[in-house]
């Protein structure tokens, strides 16, 4: 239950016009929001590895055509 308010609030709360606007379009929008909506799962874990694969895997997703 945990991971999924730190989820909502990172994914909503965290992110600004400017992210949500171009981080299908460019790299750099996409990057800024994945750090950013990562940084709050330090509530949850200190495992570097963790946190790499929920910023990278939100990268990607949120870039790609993975999610539409």
């Amino acid at each position: 239950m945990e991971q999924l308010l730190v989820h909502l609030f990172a994914d909503y709360w965290l992110q600004n016009d400017w992210m949500a606007t171009n981080k299908k379009d460019k790299w750099f929008p996409a990057v800024v929001h994945g750090i950013v909506y990562s940084i709050p799962f330090l509530l949850l874990t200190r495992s570097v590895v963790a946190l790499a694969v929920i910023c990278i895997t939100h990268i990607l997703i949120d870039h790609t055509s993975i999610v539409q």
